[in-house]
């Protein structure tokens, strides 16, 4: 079976940072299926994405599994911590983040980069990738709910209770 990758240079500086050793280990269930190759002063980090499909990529089939999704993604992010890795170091361009087929879990690639983001703006980016995919009348919700997130000081564990209960609303809704 071929096994699709994506390979990827860590920059020196990075070398030995927190999460690149904790990624060594094997115990990053966040991330996508993953090798690091270290030689020398050369660390390099391979992703496996086979049975994997990039947020950029998928198509939703209704409006209650593109929070679904947001939910989940949020959710995945807040368990980034147990490994070492602040949410604000994931890059959620929609690149970035996979969704399995089959069950809808979510894993992050992981790399290293410079420069710090808030992580309000790193989930609004990628809610404005989810945003591609709904129509007009759909997309009301959404735009309710980064306007909730830009007015609202929440954490990320906030932010994950609002989704939820956005859900629960686009549920009660027979029309979506």
């Amino acid at each position: 079976m071929l096994q699709e990758e994506n390979s990827y240079v860590v920059d020196k500086e990075f070398n030995n940072m927190m999460e690149i050793k904790v990624m060594e280990n094997n115990i990053c269930d966040i991330l996508l299926p993953y090798s690091v190759i270290r030689d020398d002063d050369l660390v390099i980090i391979k992703y496996f994405t086979n049975g994997y499909c990039s947020l950029d990529k998928w198509t939703p089939r209704n409006i209650r599994e593109v929070f679904e999704i947001l939910e989940k993604i949020l959710i995945r992010l807040n368990k980034c911590i147990m490994y070492y890795i602040l949410p604000e170091q994931i890059s959620l361009d929609g690149r970035n983040i996979y969704i399995n087929l089959k069950n809808k879990e979510i894993k992050f690639m992981f790399l290293p980069q410079k420069g710090k983001i808030s992580l309000l703006k790193l989930i609004l980016v990628m809610m404005d990738v989810l945003y591609e995919k709904l129509d007009v009348e759909t997309s009301i919700y959404l735009d309710e709910l980064k306007n909730e997130f830009e007015l609202s000081n929440y954490d990320l564990k906030m932010m994950i209770v609002a989704v939820s209960n956005m859900r629960k609303n686009i549920y009660k809704c027979a029309r979506v």
